[in-house]
């Protein structure tokens, strides 16, 4: 009676595992090809608007005071490309940027907080007190929330800035190794990339939320 029990238990067993295990490769082959579905049509979906600083850009440099566009790739014409997708902004901006000096970049976050949207910026400790800085402007005078890393031993180095990262149909992202100030738009070899990818926006809204929350407590900006 026991080897027939056995037997039973065991053929019971062969023909149960393999259905089980053939189920659980099925499902796992499905998930991930429904997730490569999903990033494909994320993929599909996406832009991505490049552009390229050079020694041309030299010329353009009395552009950038009164604001006429030569051609292009001109640095003006960049630079406003850049001001649209701030002035484009419905709910929130998070910029995290190393050097910020341009008059017409903090101009137009000005207007952005005007309009109700949330600002939010990190920028570097030492930066952030160089005299040409726009941050004096926008923490003291405007009352924004500006914050840094703790102290001087690092560079706070990123230049990004997320617009809207909360809204599917809105969101995008523009970054690269562009500084906002003067010297980067007219004297250096600089690239910006702008998407409005899902998964890199996930990705850079959850780091820009782990340098905002590690700088809360003591790190805001003081001038």
């Amino acid at each position: 009676m026991q080897n027939v029990m056995y037997r039973i238990l065991f053929a019971v067993s062969a023909t149960i595992i393999p259905m089980v295990l053939s189920y659980w490769i099925k499902q796992r082959y499905r998930n991930k090809l429904l997730k490569l579905q999903s990033q494909q049509r994320e993929f599909d979906n996406s832009y991505y608007h490049c552009m390229f600083w050079t020694t041309d850009n030299n010329k353009c440099k009395e552009h950038m005071f009164n604001n006429i566009e030569c051609r292009n790739n001109c640095s003006v014409t960049y630079l406003q490309t850049l001001l649209k997708c701030l002035s484009s902004s419905k709910s929130s901006i998070a910029m995290c940027m190393y050097h910020l000096t341009l008059k017409q970049v903090a101009d137009e976050l000005i207007k952005a907080q005007r309009r109700g949207i949330t600002v939010r910026i990190i920028t570097d400790y030492i930066t952030s007190r160089i005299e040409h800085s726009k941050m004096k402007l926008l923490k003291n005078t405007h009352g924004f929330d500006v914050r840094t890393p703790p102290c001087n031993d690092s560079f706070m180095h990123h230049k990004y800035c997320l617009i809207d990262a909360e809204d599917a149909d809105l969101q995008k992202l523009f970054l690269g190794s562009l500084n906002l100030t003067l010297q980067g738009c007219v004297a250096n070899f600089e690239f910006v990339v702008i998407t409005n990818n899902p998964h890199m926006i996930r990705e850079y809204s959850k780091e820009f939320n782990v340098l905002w929350n590690t700088f809360e407590e003591s790190n805001v900006l003081r001038l």
